[in-house]
């Protein structure tokens, strides 16, 4: 009894697994002990001890995959407000995820703080499969803008998959009088101080994008960050800003529709979801080189088993034909990547964009 006591200490303290009140569910408020749902605490319980076999290597992973997961409903937590493109992609993946797992995900936005609200959430989730979060580029850019965060962007999440990427587009407001980049670069110079450019919020990467634009070109705008990408865009269709950088998915529709103007894409060739808009490249800038990315994250400890399904249920949706021909349409490309991939994606990725960050002096104001 001895022998088996000290074996799980050693894997509880190398797990760095945390007591049942230090680590709490978004479902629920923490409890005192003495007062808990019995069903409850042996579900935590339960959940711990899987976590402990499964790093000990004690426990195969088919028994995960066998017990009937899931047994209610998934948390997708979206942590940013309802409107912008994580927001809009997550909307048109999942209903496919969820048929094919058999059970409700509910998509929960939990905006504020440029995501680190409902990402702090999701760190402090149990990694029990039922609580798992979606984010784009602000998720790797975060720690290079905060100096303190309330949680770790590497150590208190499971990379699950990286879902898709895609260009920046540029798009400015129609009563702007420029047809290409080089027009407008010229307009803005005339007119120092004088435009506002909207981002889905302070340090985001249409931000990035913007710092990147005006330091290529030598022209004087002016930043108003907005909380989330929907708020964003509906201030340049209104003509509050003037000009936005964003992703496929969220330019092409209103680009299409007439409320704002293409100038200019970032990438090596021209993007399916606008194919008569040149690339930066084309224009004279090769340096502006700049592309969004989304990604599925759980809490640090999730199962390995509960990880892989995730991915592969991920993969088997987007790669659907008629979901991965609606993602195309959006001049999204779909990756579908392992988890491993993704995390030494997100890894590069964060040291890139802190390296960024320091050099372009972004600032979160």
């Amino acid at each position: 009894m001895k022998a088996y006591a000290e074996k799980w200490g050693k894997v509880v303290k190398a797990a760095n697994i945390k007591a049942e009140w230090e680590k709490t569910s978004l479902q629920r408020k923490p409890e005192p002990i003495a007062s808990a749902n019995p069903a409850y605490c042996a579900m935590r319980i339960t959940t711990t001890l899987l976590a402990c076999a499964a790093l000990a290597g004690a426990l195969p992973t088919p028994l995960i995959a066998q017990d009937g997961y899931p047994k209610r409903p998934v948390r997708m937590v979206v942590p940013y407000p309802p409107g912008g493109s994580v927001d809009g992609i997550a909307r048109l993946i999942l209903p496919s995820v969820s048929e094919s797992l058999g059970q409700q995900i509910v998509i929960d936005n939990r905006g504020g703080a440029g995501g680190i609200i409902g990402t702090s959430m999701v760190a402090r989730a149990l990694p029990d499969g039922y609580t798992l979060m979606m984010v784009f580029n602000l998720h790797a850019v975060n720690p290079g803008v905060h100096k303190q965060l309330p949680y770790d962007t590497l150590k208190d999440f499971t990379a699950v998959t990286l879902v898709a990427t895609t260009p920046m587009f540029l798009i400015v407001h129609p009563s702007v009088p420029s047809a290409d980049v080089k027009q407008f670069v010229t307009y803005a110079k005339a007119r120092p101080g004088e435009l506002n450019y909207a981002s889905s919020g302070a340090g985001s990467q249409s931000q990035i994008a913007a710092e990147m634009f005006r330091q290529a070109t030598g022209i004087d705008i002016r930043h108003i960050p907005y909380k989330g990408g929907g708020l964003a865009q509906i201030a340049l269709i209104g003509g509050e800003t003037k000009l936005m950088f964003g992703g496929a998915s969220f330019a092409a529709p209103i680009v299409r529709n007439g409320r704002v103007k293409a100038l200019g894409v970032s990438g090596a060739k021209r993007n399916v979801a606008l194919p008569d808009v040149q690339t930066f490249a084309e224009q004279g800038y090769p340096s502006l080189d700049f592309s969004s990315w989304y990604g599925i994250f759980a809490p640090a400890g999730m199962p390995p088993a509960l990880v892989r399904r995730w991915q592969q249920e991920m993969a088997k949706a987007m790669r659907g034909p008629e979901l991965e021909r609606k993602l195309t349409d959006l001049g999204l490309e779909v990756v579908a990547s392992s988890p491993e991939e993704f995390d030494r994606f997100i890894r590069r990725e964060v040291e890139r964009m802190g390296k960024l960050v320091r050099e372009r002096n972004i600032t979160v104001e």
